[in-house]
């Protein structure tokens, strides 16, 4: 037949009851928006029946589709052809003919598709709350549907019903416009950006900004360094980057200050990260000033073989590792935002929490600074000092040998060992030259204003910043002009095993959404998926399909519309 030729949609059919009271008409001319929603469809249509329907590869392919019954020692009349519009306007698929009837020597049994289990336990529970084991799930199944399921089957299942939990990923895309412009209307300090290609609708970038920034730089609660980092997100629904940028209070707490998704990390992308940050007010030259005036004093920078020397406060990387964050990056583009609020949420508060604790105990520094000041302070007392003049010192270490000396300029702040200009806190030398001048109670003017606690209560003072909220899944809307990227395969085999070796667990969106919301049990799954050959007819162990001669139960009778039809 013609795929040109219209055909009437009040055409008669065949209609058929699910177990869950769903009814199923399949007709002529019936029509899909794609293939895999008619293969659902077919798939339920042949469970109601008690049977299963197969593509035959032999007929199937391009722009037609041919679906059989699954009885292969005696074979079957049944099937449904399905074939693609040629219409320039659609690109839908329609039924051309099909026959639902089967043949009386039928022995296909029903078996449950990998879809139809995740739907049963869906059914029955909601949203399972322990489908960690395998074990259990297929106990669970056979309870509420009387089918088992391979052990291998199960894990697929197990893996289908976490990305159902985690949200879908075309849904994601479209309500990450309403959830990043929602946290900016409930926090005003807080700047997004959220952006589409202008014709196709397809994502393209977002970006997220730390709601404090401004007052915390403000208050000079930041260290003035910044780890910037891109890491790949291997989603296996997404191929992104990740772009972020951390920062440490004066505790010493590293969190993330802005955070981004885009395609890829070119120069464009770069750029439009780095505008994004200015436009969220953070100010990566914060302090250019004063380290041009450090390194401009000839007894500070002649000590060093690099002129540009400049506070690092014992930073070494950018504090972003992809080894520690690989459930992170294996997270959709939506839910990493809403992990990266909960985590602006959750430090926030315990920041302001402890600020609160050190006010009322009275504490001059954070304790991360008081702890590197106690150790100066110890080692101070095996130092020697040479004064010079009354600023000038040279202090000898008498645990060293051969002894070691530095010398120390108490007014221009600097000593040779260059802890004080890395660290931001006094060196043991300084120290001890405050002591031999009995200047122990000026230690507080040399210390970095971010480690003073008034400093670190000021940037997590509630009463002036406010709270940080989050949105409830009612207060977001989807955009459905927005689509999702479309994820291209590389040809030729994956490099990586399909499967983890060493019982490593293998590491997929919806395993990293299971551990981020703490079920830690899928890190306990130890099944053995080897296990006897099971028959595919019978579902028993022991046994195949060829062998197998166990009586197969009468289909269910057909409400019929009108007479089957053959095209």
């Amino acid at each position: 037949m013609p795929r040109r030729v219209k055909i009437s949609a009040d055409a008669p059919g065949v209609t058929v009851t699910t177990v869950d009271g769903r009814a199923l008409t399949l007709r002529r001319g019936l029509t899909f928006l794609d293939r895999p929603s008619a293969t659902i469809f077919f798939q339920d249509f042949a469970k109601a029946q008690g049977k299963r329907l197969v593509i035959n590869k032999k007929k199937s392919g391009g722009a037609q589709y041919e679906y059989v019954c699954a009885s292969r020692l005696h074979p079957c009349n049944f099937h449904i052809k399905l074939l693609k519009s040629r219409s320039a306007q659609s690109s839908h698929f329609f039924v051309s003919s099909f026959l639902a009837q089967h043949s009386a020597d039928c022995i296909s049994a029903p078996k449950l598709t990998v879809r139809q289990a995740a739907d049963v336990l869906l059914g029955e529970n909601g949203t399972p709350t322990n489908v960690a084991s395998v074990k259990q799930l297929q106990e669970q199944l056979q309870q509420f549907s009387g089918e088992f399921i391979s052990s291998r089957k199960a894990y697929r299942v197990r893996d289908r019903i976490l990305h159902l939990a985690a949200g879908e990923f075309t849904k994601g895309f479209q309500r990450l416009e309403s959830l990043l412009t929602g946290f900016q209307t409930k926090n005003p300090g807080a700047y997004v950006s959220f952006e589409t290609e202008a014709t196709s609708g397809i994502f393209q970038r977002a970006f997220l900004a730390y709601p404090f920034i401004r007052e915390n730089q403000q208050s000079n609660g930041l260290q003035p360094v910044f780890g910037m980092e891109t890491a790949t997100l291997i989603s296996m629904n997404y191929c992104g980057q990740m772009f972020i940028i951390l920062g440490k209070d004066g505790n010493n707490q590293v969190f993330p200050l802005c955070v981004a998704v885009a395609p890829q990390a070119d120069v464009e992308n770069w750029k439009w990260f780095l505008t994004n940050c200015q436009e969220a007010q953070l100010d990566l030259s914060r302090g250019q000033q004063k380290a041009t005036y450090e390194i401009s004093i000839p007894s500070a920078w002649t000590l060093f073989c690099v002129a540009q020397q400049v506070k690092l406060y014992g930073w070494n990387s950018t504090l972003f590792s992809v080894e520690d964050n690989k459930t992170v990056l294996c997270l959709a583009p939506y839910d990493l935002m809403q992990h990266y609020m909960e985590k602006f949420m959750t430090h926030a508060y315990n920041q302001s929490v402890r600020a609160k604790k050190w006010v009322e105990e009275g504490n001059t520094f954070t304790e991360y600074a008081e702890k590197l000041l106690t150790e100066q302070r110890d080692a101070a007392n095996f130092q020697v000092v040479q004064p010079s003049n009354d600023g000038i010192i040279f202090v000898t270490e008498s645990r060293s040998f051969p002894p070691r000396r530095y010398r120390v300029d108490l007014n221009q702040c600097v000593c040779s060992c260059a802890y004080l200009l890395q660290m931001g806190v006094p060196c043991r030398h300084f120290l001890a030259g405050l002591a031999f001048f009995k200047r122990s109670s000026e230690e507080e003017n040399f210390m970095d204003a971010c480690f003073r606690v008034t400093t670190f209560a000021e940037q997590y003072d509630t009463q002036r910043t406010g709270s940080i909220e989050l949105l409830l899944d009612s207060e977001l809307q989807e955009n459905h002009a927005v689509r999702a990227p479309v994820v291209a395969r590389k040809r030729g085999r994956p490099k990586s095993k399909p499967f983890s070796e060493n019982d490593e667990v293998l590491m997929t969106p919806a395993v990293a959404s299971a551990l981020l919301n703490g079920n830690t049990r899928v890190l306990l799954d130890s099944e053995d998926a080897r296990e006897k050959r099971q028959c595919s007819t019978c579902s028993l162990t022991g046994r195949s399909k060829c062998t197998c001669e166990q009586n197969v139960p009468a289909s269910s009778p057909l409400n019929e519309v009108a007479p089957d039809m053959i095209f």
